[in-house]
C-alpha cells in the first residue's frame, strides 16, 4: 500500500489546493487486502480552511502517492463524488505553490546544517577533535587554513552507545537511561565533543578576523522505544520507567532536556549557541502513541530556555519512506529535511527529483547525503555529484535549508586529501554552500588500459603460469577525473601484480572513470591451461609428497601425454584421455595414493577444461522448468 495519498483540487491545473493527506492504516501487512483512502468534506473539512469548510468548489481533482522503490502499488479505482454547479456552502480551496522550507525563523537562522555523529564507534570516529571539526565549520585551503565559513550549524547525534544499544528505533537493542547518560557525559565532558566544537569555532573566528562569530548547535533527543520496560528511574521515585506508558516516555524526554540545559549552562561555551533539539527517530512512531509522543516532546522543547534562549526549535530528518512524515507540522516540528536516500542503493536519477517534489509538497526541505565511498568508488562519486547537480536544478542549493549527512568523516577526508580528484569534491561542496556551484554532467575522458605493458583487449586467454599487471592512462587528464578499478570485485591498485596460478577461468577488471558522469568498462581475461600445464601440477605434487606413489604420478602423466598429442587436432580424443585422467584421480584418492590438496586442485582443473569443451556445444535437458520457453537450453556457456 502507498504510505501516503494526497488529494488536491484546482481550477486551472496549475495551482492546487490541498484537501488532505492520508496515511495507510495497515502498515506492513501480508496477504491480500484492500484499503480505502478517503476525503469526505462533511466529516474531514478542508485542511487549509478548517473543519467548518465542508465542500470544495473546483474543476479538477488530483490524487498523488509516492511509490516504493522495490514494490508495486495496485490501484483498484479512484472515485470522485460531487455536484454540478456551485452548491450552497461550497468554497474555493486556497492554493499554495510547493516550495522548500527556506532558512529563517523556523531553522533558527541555520542555512547549512552539518551532521556530526558522536556516538560510539569502534574506530573512535565518534570522538570529535578540533582538527576534524574545523574543515566542517570552515572552508580550509590545501594547507588546512580556514579562508571562509562553511556549515553555520552543527547537529550532534549518535546511533549507538558504548554498550551497543541503539538510540533510534528498530535497533533490536534499544537504549536505556545509562546509555543516554553515557552520551551526555561524552558530549559535555570537560574536553568532549561540545568543547572541541567551541574551540574550533573560536580558532576559526580568530583566523577569519571574526572573533565573535558563534556556531549554532542542534542536539539529538534519543528515541524512547516503546519496547523498553525497564529504562531506569528519572524522577527519583525509585521506580524504573516503563515505556509502554506514554507518561513514562514523556518523563524520560523531560529528564534528558533538563540534563542538556543544566550541562550546557554549566559549561558556558563562549562561541556556541544551542538553538534546537533533534528528534532522532526517522519516522512518526508506528505505535498507537507515535504522534502523541512527538507532540509531547515538541511542547517540552518549545518551553525550554537555555542560556537565555527561549526560542528553541525542533528539527527532524525523516527517511524517504517515513511513516506519516506529512504531518510534521501537526506534531510540532519546526524544521524538517526529507531524506532522498538516493546515495545508498542503485536507482534512477529521477529519485532526487521525486524527493524534491515530495519535500516541496509537504513544505519540507531535502537532506544532502554522501559518505567516504565517494573518495574511492566512482559509482558513489557520481551519486555525490548528482546531489550537487540536483540541488541546482531543484532550487535546493539556494532556496532551502540544507542538511548534510556525510557518513562520519567524508568532509574532513576530502578536505585534507592530497589527491586533486578527491580534494575537488570538497571544493565543490564549498561552492554549493556559497550558491555558486554549476551543474557538472561532463562525460569522462577515454582511457587506455595496458596489461603487462601492452594494450589490453578484453577476452584475452593466458596460461595460468602467467601473472598479470594492469595500468591505465587517461587520454585527456585534467587532474580531477577519478579512475577506480575492481579485479574480481575487489579494489585494484594500478601496477599490482596478480599471479594466475590456481585461478583458472575468467576474471574481470572493471574500470570506472568519473568526471561529472561515470563510465564503466569491463575487461575479461581468462586463465587457461592444457595437458602440459596439468603435468606441471602433477610433477609438483609428486615432489611435495602430495602424490605419494610414483606409479600413480607416472600413470597420470601417461594420460596427459596422450591428451597433449591431440590438443588442437581431435577434440574427441582429448576428451577421452581427460576422462581417463579423471577416473585415475578418483581411484588414486580412494586407494590412499594421493592427498586431499592435490586431488581437489587437479579435479578443479578437470572441471574447468570439461566446461570449456562443452562451450558452444548443443545442450539437451530432460525437462524445462514450468514449461517456460525462456528456460529451454541452447548451447553450453
Amino acid at each position: 500500500m502507498p504510505l501516503t495519498v494526497s488529494m488536491y483540487v484546482s481550477d486551472d491545473k496549475q495551482n492546487w489546493g490541498l484537501l488532505s493527506h492520508y496515511a495507510t492504516q495497515t502498515l506492513w501487512k501480508d496477504g491480500q487486502y484492500k484499503e480505502t483512502y478517503e476525503w469526505d468534506g462533511s466529516k474531514d473539512g478542508i485542511k487549509s480552511i478548517g473543519p467548518d469548510a465542508k465542500i470544495a468548489y473546483a474543476r479538477y481533482v488530483k490524487v498523488m502517492f509516492s511509490m516504493h522503490t522495490k514494490a508495486m502499488s495496485f490501484v483498484d479505482e479512484i472515485e470522485i463524488w460531487g455536484n454540478d454547479g456551485q452548491v450552497t456552502g461550497a468554497v474555493t480551496v486556497p492554493t499554495q505553490q510547493p516550495a522548500f522550507l527556506a532558512p529563517g525563523e523556523a531553522t533558527a537562522g541555520i542555512k547549512h546544517l552539518g551532521l556530526l555523529y558522536n556516538g560510539y564507534y569502534s574506530n573512535d570516529l565518534g570522538t570529535w577533535k578540533k582538527e576534524r571539526i574545523i574543515p566542517n565549520i570552515s572552508y580550509v585551503d590545501k594547507a588546512g587554513e580556514p579562508t571562509d565559513w562553511l556549515f553555520d550549524g552543527v547537529l550532534y547525534l549518535g546511533t549507538f552507545s558504548d554498550q551497543g544499544r541503539g538510540f533510534g528505533a528498530g535497533s533490536g537493542n534499544p537504549s536505556l537511561k545509562e546509555d543516554w547518560e553515557w552520551y551526555l557525559n561524552k558530549t559535555f565532558a570537560p574536553e568532549g565533543d561540545m568543547y572541541q566544537l567551541n574551540e574550533a569555532t573560536k580558532e576559526v573566528g580568530v583566523k577569519l578576523n571574526q572573533p565573535n562569530q558563534k556556531e549554532k548547535v542542534v542536539l539529538m533527543i534519543p528515541y524512547p522505544d516503546e519496547g523498553v520496560t525497564n529504562f531506569g528511574d528519572v524522577d527519583g521515585d525509585n521506580k524504573s520507567e516503563n515505556f509502554k506508558a506514554l507518561t513514562d516516555r514523556a518523563k524520560a524526554v523531560q529528564w534528558y532536556l533538563d540534563e542538556v540545559k543544566q550541562r550546557w549552562e554549566a559549561a558556558k561555551y563562549s562561541h556556541l549557541e544551542l538553538v534546537g533539539m533533534y528528534w532522532l527517530e526517522e519516522q512518526i512512531g508506528v505505535d498507537q502513541n507515535g504522534p502523541g509522543l512527538v507532540r509531547l516532546a515538541s511542547d517540552k522543547v518549545h518551553t525550554m530556555t537555555v542560556s537565555g534562549n527561549s526560542n528553541m526549535k525542533f528539527f527532524w530528518i525523516p527517511h524517504f519512506l517515513a511513516y506519516k512524515s506529512f504531518m510534521w507540522k501537526d506534531v510540532g516540528f519546526d524544521a524538517v529535511a526529507f531524506q532522498p536516500n538516493y546515495f545508498f542503493e542503485p536507482m534512477d536519477y529521477g529519485r532526487l527529483e521525486d524527493a524534491a517534489n515530495i519535500a516541496k509538497r509537504y513544505g519540507m526541505t531535502n537532506e544532502f547525503e554522501f559518505d567516504d565511498r565517494m573518495l574511492t568508488d566512482g559509482v558513489f562519486r557520481e551519486r555525490y555529484i548528482d546531489y550537487l547537480n540536483s540541488g541546482v536544478e531543484t532550487g535546493l542549493m539556494t532556496g532551502g535549508l540544507n542538511a548534510y549527512y556525510q557518513g562520519n568523516n567524508a568532509v574532513y577526508n576530502s578536505a585534507v586529501s592530497t589527491d586533486p580528484s578527491n580534494r575537488v569534491l570538497y571544493d565543490w561542496l564549498y561552492q554549493y554552500v556559497k550558491g555558486t556551484y554549476q551543474v557538472n554532467n561532463a562525460a569522462p575522458p577515454e582511457i587506455d588500459v595496458l596489461m603487462n605493458g601492452e594494450p589490453f583487449q578484453s577476452g584475452m586467454v593466458l596460461p595460468d603460469t602467467k601473472s598479470v599487471q594492469f595500468t591505465w592512462k587517461l587520454r585527456e587528464d585534467d587532474g580531477l577525473t577519478k579512475v577506480n578499478a575492481l579485479f574480481d570485485g575487489k579494489a585494484y591498485t594500478a601496477g599490482t601484480v596478480l599471479p594466475l596460478s590456481g585461478k583458472l577461468g575468467k576474471h574481470e577488471l572493471l574500470i570506472t572513470v568519473t568526471s561529472g558522469k561515470s563510465v564503466k568498462t569491463s575487461y575479461v581475461v581468462e586463465a587457461s591451461t592444457n595437458a602440459m600445464g596439468i603435468r606441471a601440477y602433477v610433477d609438483r605434487f609428486e615432489q611435495e609428497q602430495q602424490i605419494t606413489d610414483t606409479t600413480a604420478a607416472h600413470s597420470l602423466n601417461n594420460y596427459l601425454e596422450m591428451m597433449a598429442r591431440y590438443e588442437g587436432k581431435d577434440a574427441a580424443q582429448v576428451t577421452k584421455y581427460l576422462k581417463g585422467f579423471n577416473a585415475k584421480l578418483d581411484q588414486f584418492m580412494k586407494d590412499g595414493m594421493m592427498k586431499t590438496e592435490a586431488y581437489r586442485t587437479l579435479k578443479e582443473i578437470v572441471y574447468y577444461i570439461t566446461g570449456n569443451l562443452a562451450q558452444d556445444k548443443a545442450v539437451e535437458a530432460s525437462s524445462t522448468e514450468g514449461g517456460n520457453p525462456n528456460y529451454v537450453p541452447g548451447k553450453g556457456r
